[in-house]
């Protein structure tokens, strides 16, 4: 009996202990971040030719929508604006504006032209800033609230640096009215920046000149300055020299490279270093200072992306870069354009620039790619109106901004900390955050938890069982003995026996 005790308890530490509860193994997919640029809940930085109020009665979030009112008379050329700027903030690479738009009359977007939305890093207009066509109101045909996306890929870029950004601008231009457009009010609410998870393909840090990597044409000298760096131990600085055959300035530097998968990139991107910006947007030639060039045919003009880098630079001394693969230059059909899985040329063109010294450097040469694949949503889409004193994201689908595009405000844990208790992880008894898909994995594993302790318990309760059957075997072979007479020596003998 000790024995078989022993075997129970050894089952049930076994089953508690022995065999943990199977959790499967998820593996989350990495989510966008956000970052408040305006929440109009103010109009502290706001400048405007129209007349701006606060409206705390119809917004999208918050506690209020900045309201601007029109004042434009009939037969007249007239541009408004919305203007603010605000402390400088860091955004990524491959991001996308979104703002709340109200308008009580799409009509009026037939006649009122918004010919640039703008941000920018120089806290002004047409200077360092990315900007997106009209288009993306093209999809606006009621009145209301519209909740608008702009991917950064389908902007055009000048100088904007995206780790300062400090300036935003709505422009409407009205071209001869029918009528006047007085107390016309349109408004703003909700301006951030979505930062989707990217990945970076290094190209070449820059830290090492690699002997025989920097091909030079006509003796140009690379050299590594290890002082004058955005990153690393050092950039690479290219020389110039001087040629009367053609007319200047003139540098070709080129480095071959291993094949570089760059499959699904959407920049690629670098620090460049000009003395004298405006002497680099000058040729003999009529061309750009300065181009850049890839390819995936291991030399120049064949299978080939390019830019002008003066499109990109508007300021002298250290810029960082962004060259949207969208707007590259191809050398033409019969020539093709790269094979982004195997890129293995990089080329700064200097050709006939005007008379002058230029410095010229460059550090952390690498692509952008986003983690998802799926091409950004651009556009415009309606979104329901907010209740005076309602709390964003309580009422899912009227809270525009939290899944832009398919049903706004549906996802709430996309802009942690407006409303606590539908923020993952704010309210852990409802176990929030979790998929379909992660939920049956936890079932499927619980399940093959349990079948593992019954087949033990089993298992167990078997051996438990034959342990049984051989003690009582053991028993009855002892009894028929004791019932032929043959007993133990010292067992008393029957004295009615005797």
């Amino acid at each position: 009996m000790k024995k078989t005790l022993v075997l129970m308890l050894s089952a049930i530490v076994l089953i508690t202990c022995c065999v943990p509860t199977a959790v499967a193994e998820t593996t989350e997919a990495p989510t966008a971040e956000y970052v408040d640029v305006l929440n109009c809940d103010t109009t502290q930085g706001f400048t405007s030719e129209m007349q701006i109020a606060l409206d705390t009665e119809d917004f999208t979030q918050g506690e209020a929508a900045v309201s601007f009112t029109t004042s434009i008379p009939a037969a007249s050329n007239a541009t408004a604006s919305i203007e603010a700027t605000f402390a400088p903030l860091n955004i990524g690479p491959a991001s996308v504006l979104e703002f709340d738009f109200y308008i009580p009359d799409p009509t009026l977007l037939r006649s009122t032209y918004i010919i640039a939305i703008d941000l920018g890093s120089a806290g002004k207009s047409d200077e360092q800033v990315i900007d997106w066509p009209a288009t993306v109101f093209d999809s606006i045909t009621e009145a209301g609230w519209y909740h608008l996306e702009l991917p950064f890929s389908r902007a055009i870029s000048l100088g904007f640096d995206a780790t300062s950004l400090n300036y935003f601008r709505l422009l409407l231009m009205q071209i001869n009215p029918e009528t006047d457009l007085t107390d016309v009010v349109i408004k703003l609410d909700n301006v951030r920046v979505k930062i989707p998870p990217v990945t970076t393909i290094m190209v070449d840090n820059c830290d090492f000149i690699n002997e025989g990597a920097w091909v030079n044409w006509m003796n140009n000298p690379v050299a590594r300055d290890p002082v004058n760096k955005t990153e690393g131990t050092a950039s690479l600085n290219f020389g110039f020299i001087h040629t009367e055959q053609y007319g200047g300035w003139s540098m070709v530097c080129e480095n071959n490279y291993a094949p570089i998968n760059a499959t699904g990139a959407l920049y690629l991107e670098m620090d460049v270093y000009v003395s004298d910006v405006e002497r680099m947007k000058h040729s003999h030639y009529g061309q750009a200072g300065i181009n850049i060039e890839i390819t995936s045919s291991g030399t120049c003009d064949y299978n080939e992306y390019s830019w002008s880098l003066s499109n990109y630079v508007s300021k002298n001394g250290w810029t960082h870069i962004r060259l949207p693969i969208a707007e590259a230059i191809t050398p033409g059909a019969d020539r093709g354009a790269p094979d982004m899985s195997a890129i293995n040329y990089l080329r700064f063109h200097i050709l006939g620039v005007r008379e002058g010294p230029i410095e010229f450097r460059v550090d952390n040469v690498y692509f952008t790619a986003m983690q998802d694949t799926e091409e950004p949503f651009y556009g415009a889409t309606p979104i329901g109106k907010q209740e005076p004193g309602e709390n964003p994201g309580e009422n899912p689908g009227e809270n525009p901004g939290e899944n832009p595009g398919e049903n706004p405000g549906e996802n709430p844990g996309e802009n942690p900390g407006e409303n606590p208790g539908e923020n993952p992880g704010e309210n852990p008894d409802e176990n929030p955050g979790e998929t379909p898909s992660d939920t049956d994995s936890k079932l499927r594993a619980e399940q093959t938890a349990r079948r593992a302790k019954i087949l033990l318990l089993l298992m167990i309760f078997a051996i438990i069982g034959i342990d049984v059957v051989v003690m009582a075997v053991r028993r009855r072979n002892e009894k028929i003995v004791l019932s032929e007479g043959e007993l133990p020596p010292d067992m008393p003998q029957d004295e009615g026996d005797a």
